[in-house]
């Protein structure tokens, strides 16, 4: 053992699990007992345990790691409302990206997902360089992905009322964890030994609106046994999560519209202006003519639910193409967001069982078995058609006076656009359960050369998905139903396909979808088609995915105490150890999706593999101890090699050193490379159709975004003043995964220091610079991402960009240069860089008969820039400062303690960001309100113990978020739909109460 039970170190182990609790998440635990690490450093002393932490295999007290490590208590979760979102619970600390953490949402997925796959899921974003890339492990071993299109495990699936505590090391981890360790690991710990039976109800509710109320109940049983060598717990916990809309975050529909009074680029005046209340006249649920010039110059025409026309209405402000401010303009105009969830209906229900015993003093047999269910059930908007043609002449419900203005202008066929409402709101709903087992034996064995630590296990996990798409459309159906006629036999509206009387020469009658007949769809207002025709052309979904893990290891940790010691120093502490690891996923569509037969993009079914087996050794080694000037030096070292059958090899490793030349004042740093395989779906996703929003950068409200667009747009042949005719929504593209990327490299150091005054008992201080770059990193190239860096490059467009991109070739087409397919992939071409200062701060003192604890997390974000083609270094995106990512962000917190009373002040603080690009070369006269503002929120709570019965006691618990109303702040709706994304408030105060009694 690595002296960590002696005497002379006691009070070194005090200090460090007490650095322990707050090193890195501080600010959370700022209504938590800070001295819990304390109490529990104690017991380990009692027990002459080794004290293992997460970031090294090889026992010793926290400050002798180089590596940064935190925790998080199972209080401050509890305090920051993790019994509903242990995701949003984590995200507010400062080296926690927003991005999936924060919310949720059904509107978010993985690079290059349907972000309605998704729903219900929460995944942690270490660094904000994806959730891929931070490993999340359960009791130190990997747990079953949460969704097929990412190696993220799905917080939710975890019972919150077991975790322990939460610990957190950031930087590269994978000499010491493996794959998906590149920006650190988070490592749930759950309740052991747990002795008697608890319950608890919470609920927590808006304090203004009735959505987002969320409430659930939880039971934890446990009993030891066997004069105490073996325990067994139980637990269920059932959590229910209410939708919330944009209208309940009161985002006003704000919407990016010309400016009026623009003159040109570089004139200091913006571009564009938000305005509040933008609606959709174009695509409304009434439908609107005119748009592709085709009524015989007689204009734009918009649909009154009665059939009836009236003039296009011209909008005071619009952006060019979907949005625009209207006077009067009644029901038939449309708000995007009154149809979407931004956090959809969530329930979930956990059940646990953990047993362990001990067989001999040396002996641990551990086993443990999870089940979770998630359903979650959000709201998408209608469908959207544009450029349906309307035969003006024989359309069975076209409006008379129209159809004889029309074709006295000489107008045959004129093209709607429509947004689909009768259809009823594209529901998705997501049922997702997963099912954990871990088992093995650990335990100590004297050798006569070292005290080994071992642990022998073996883990399986599945997750299994269901995804249900309501009110889809069947596109031929619709096709069919829209071609309407009067059938002269009956004088009533029918299909042409059924009125042979009526099908021209050559007519070949389109091949439609189920046995139902064909009913004629009346698309001139909001209400008038018939029951029949709705039924007819839409369609409920079911495709299913799977996901398997199975993981063997082994692990050996000792020191060599009993054979040598340095000169001067210690005992050198070593690990080693191996790994194998299987994992595999799928998914099996729809057979109507999968053969393109809705307005789904056609996806095809695909199951894909891969296994890796791992070979890893760590070496801890004090030089020098209790010298002059050397309190402590020591250094450590550990690899990782990986055999993928599907990558190849690749070697991780790790170094690292800690300088106390005098007590209470530590310097640490490391160095190391970590490596990241692909995942399933990178690699494997299969060749298949998508629909995609592309915000056409040769458009004419985006064409003075980069300097080198207009010259490139007009050498692909841009026609001057080009709008998409579409707005650039539901492009096809084709998306397949790479079978060919090879494993990401990540280079990153750490260097700080760590200040625990012996002159200031209670004060602890640790600062520290991290530095990541990762080459060759994993992307997905969008769409968006081809478009724009197709036409940005200076000295003309990127050939390879450009081909991957097809535009309408056609002069005589309305929608000519608009783009109408494109390819996109994964490709190891990317680079990413982040740098930056955290910073953690901790003082606690006895205050009469109670304690008062305050405590400080903060972090700089000095640097976190993407280049998307690392052959091409003049392009990169500036994401420090942009939406999502504050340079500064922080938490703090104040509690007092005494008795059976806990209160505590938590503030949470974010500096503004960009609305608009920050990136080189971009205009910085786009949008006039260009800046979020800095925000602080006040968050309070308060705990009462009350006594009942011997063991028997109620905890009754209250708090209140976003105390002062801090609103939102004024940004476009439709681009930024989950304010969370920003680390913002969705809405004002929100109150939660609690209650637990044990027994």
């Amino acid at each position: 053992m690595i002296q960590g039970t002696t005497k002379a170190n006691s009070r070194k182990l005090k200090i460090s699990a007490s650095l322990l609790a707050i090193s890195f998440c501080a600010g959370l635990a700022g209504t938590a007992r800070a001295q819990d690490a304390a109490d529990a450093t104690d017991t380990v002393m009692e027990d002459e345990s080794t004290i293992v932490v997460t970031g090294s295999r090889i026992g010793r007290p926290v400050l002798d790691l180089p590596t940064p490590v935190g925790v998080v208590t199972s209080d401050a979760l509890t305090n920051n409302n993790a019994q509903f979102d242990i995701g949003r619970a984590l995200a507010q600390q400062p080296s926690i990206g927003f991005s999936g953490s924060m919310q949720q949402s059904q509107q978010t997925g993985a690079s290059g997902s349907r972000g309605e796959n998704s729903g219900g899921l929460a995944v942690v974003d270490l660094r904000s360089l994806g959730a891929n890339r931070t490993l999340v492990l359960v009791n130190g071993k990997r747990r079953v992905a949460g969704a097929t299109d990412s190696a993220a495990i799905d917080l939710n699936s975890i019972n919150p009322n077991l975790i322990e505590r939460i610990e957190v090391i950031t930087g590269g981890a994978s000499a010491i964890y493996g794959s998906d360790a590149v920006s650190g690991v988070v490592n749930i710990i759950l309740k052991e030994n747990f002795d008697g039976i608890r319950l608890s109800f919470n609920g927590s509710q808006p304090a203004r609106g009735s959505e987002g109320f969320t409430y659930g109940g939880s039971l934890v049983a446990g009993k030891n046994f066997g004069e105490g060598r073996g325990n067994i717990t139980v637990a269920a916990d059932y959590t229910k999560v209410q939708e919330i809309t944009p209208r309940q975050a009161d985002m006003k529909n704000y919407v990016a519209m010309i400016n009026p009074a623009d003159t040109g680029p570089d004139d200091g005046i913006p571009d564009m202006i938000l305005a509040p209340g933008a609606e959709a006249l174009r695509f409304s649920g009434y439908g609107v003519v005119g748009f592709s010039n085709d009524t015989g110059g007689l204009g734009r025409f918009a649909f009154n639910d009665d059939g009836t026309v009236r003039p296009f209405p011209t909008p005071s402000l619009t952006d060019g193409g979907l949005f625009g401010v209207f006077e009067n303009c009644g029901a038939a105009c449309f708000r995007f967001d009154d149809s979407i969830s931004i956090v959809p209906d969530i329930e979930r229900y956990n059940l646990n069982l953990s047993t362990h015993y001990d067989f001999s003093d040396s002996v641990r047999g551990y086993f443990g078995v999870d089940y979770n269910n998630t359903s979650s059930f959000g709201r998408g908007q209608p469908v959207i058609r544009s450029g349906t043609p309307i035969n003006v002449a024989e359309n069975a419900f076209l409006n008379e006076d129209f159809r004889a203005d029309l074709l006295a202008a000489g107008a045959t066929t004129v093209r709607m656009d429509r947004l689909y409402t009768d259809l009823g709101l594209r529901y998705s709903q997501v049922d997702r359960n997963s099912l954990s087992f871990v088992g093995g034996f650990k335990g100590k064995v004297e050798t006569g050369f070292s005290d080994l630590r071992y642990d022998v296990y073996g883990t399986y996990g599945r997750t299994k998905a269901k995804f249900i798409g309501y009110n889809r459309l069947l596109v031929r159906n619709l096709n069919a139903a829209l071609d309407s006629v009067i059938d002269p036999a009956t004088g009533e509206a029918a299909c042409r396909m059924n009125v042979p009387a009526l099908q021209p020469p050559g007519y070949v009658p389109p091949s439609i979808v189920g046995s139902a007949p064909c009913a004629p769809f009346n698309p001139f207002g909001s209400t008038a088609s018939s029951q029949a025709a709705r039924d007819f052309v839409t369609t409920t979904t079911v495709s299913n995915a799977f996901i398997r893990q199975t993981t063997a290891g082994f692990s050996l940790a000792g020191d060599s105490e009993k054979l040598l010691t340095m000169p001067g120093g210690g005992a050198v502490g070593f690990a080693l150890g191996a790994e194998y690891r299987k994992e595999r996923n799928g998914r099996t569509t729809d057979p109507l999706v999968k053969a393109g037969l809705t307005n789904q993009a056609a996806t095809q079914d695909y199951e894909g593999g891969y296994h890796v087996t791992e070979l890893f050794g760590e070496l801890s080694v004090p030089i020098l101890t209790d010298m002059p000037f050397a309190k402590l030096v020591s250094i450590e070292g550990a690899v990782r090699h990986a055999d993928y059958s599907h990558a190849g090899q690749a070697t991780s490793w790790k170094a690292g050193g800690i300088w106390e030349p005098t007590e209470g004042f530590r310097l640490r740093a490391t160095i190391s490379r970590a490596i990241r395989a692909p995942n399933i779906f990178e690699a494997f996703r299969p060749s298949e159709g998508q629909t995609t929003n592309v915000d056409d950068p040769c458009s004419e409200t985006n064409i003075g975004e980069n300097p080198n667009r207009a010259a490139n747009c007009a050498a692909l042949g841009r026609p001057d003043g080009y709008v998409p005719l579409n707005g650039g929504i539901g492009v096809p593209f084709i998306v397949s995964g790479n079978e060919n990327l090879k494993p990401e490299v990540s280079d990153s150091w750490t260097a700080g220091f760590v200040f625990t005054p012996t002159f200031l008992p209670g004060l602890q201080l640790s600062v520290d610079w991290f530095n990541i770059q990762i080459d060759d990193a994993i992307s997905f190239l969008s769409p968006q991402q081809i478009a724009e860096n197709c036409v940005d490059r200076a000295g003309g467009p990127d050939p390879d960009l450009c081909s991957l991109i097809t535009r309408e070739s056609n002069t005589a087409s309305p929608n000519f240069f608009g783009i109408t397919t494109g390819n996109s992939t994964y490709v190891n071409t990317s680079k990413l860089k982040t740098s930056g200062l955290d910073a953690q701060m901790f003082y606690a003192q006895p205050v009469g008969n109670g304690r008062i604890s305050a405590n400080l997390a903060f972090t700089y974000l000095h640097r976190l820039r993407t280049y998307t083609f690392q052959a091409r270094p003049d392009l990169y995106t500036v994401l420090e400062g942009f939406y999502g990512y504050p340079k500064y962000k922080g938490v703090m917190g104040l509690t007092y303690s005494n008795g059976p009373l806990t209160v505590g002040w938590q503030g949470r603080y974010q500096s503004s960001q960009s609305l608009t690009d920050i990136s080189p070369g971009i205009s910085r006269e786009l949008v006039s309100d260009r800046k979020t503002g800095s925000r602080f929120y006040n968050d309070i709570s308060a705990s009462y113990v009350l006594p009942m019965n011997g063991r028997q006691e109620a905890k009754f618990s209250f708090g209140v978020s976003n105390l002062f109303n801090e609103k939102l702040p004024k940004m476009e709706s439709v681009q930024v739909i989950d304010p969370s994304g920003g680390g913002f408030d969705q809405f004002g105060p929100v109150i939660r109460a609690g209650l637990e009694v044990n027994f």
